[in-house]
């Protein structure tokens, strides 16, 4: 496995290959699915717009933002920027922040690890 991937690497995991289908859980220990990972935004903001994700609560539409750790949340100062306040889930290939991922309007956001849904190496 790469030590320090490239976030677009990050980005084209969760673009691709989490469309199987398949029930993730986030760091809370939620499960989800992903039924639309949401369209790249080219544009200030998350990383990706739109998305859908199935919870056992329904649906939920918003932004995904994507980072390599968790604490690049709070490094990137996402938590000052009303810009990601419609961003649904933190995507990040391991949590290594203390901090909740909260948006500027102070709602706390959930986060998925995914290294532990990589099977194969990342460099494959």
């Amino acid at each position: 496995m790469i030590n320090n991937p490239p976030e677009s690497l990050i980005v084209k995991i969760w673009q691709h290959l989490l469309l199987d289908g398949a029930e993730l859980t986030t760091k809370r220990g939620k499960p989800l699915k992903i039924v639309y990972p949401g369209r790249i935004n080219d544009d200030r903001g998350a990383d990706f717009r739109d998305a859908v994700i199935a919870t056992n609560g329904g649906l939920i539409k918003g932004d995904i933002e994507v980072h390599v750790k968790s604490s690049d949340w709070r490094a990137h100062r996402h938590h000052q920027n009303q810009v990601y306040n419609r961003v649904i889930l933190h995507v990040v290939m391991w949590h290594n922040a203390k901090a909740a991922t909260n948006l500027q309007n102070g709602k706390g956001i959930h986060i998925l690890a995914l290294h532990k849904y990589i099977k194969s190496p990342i460099s494959q």
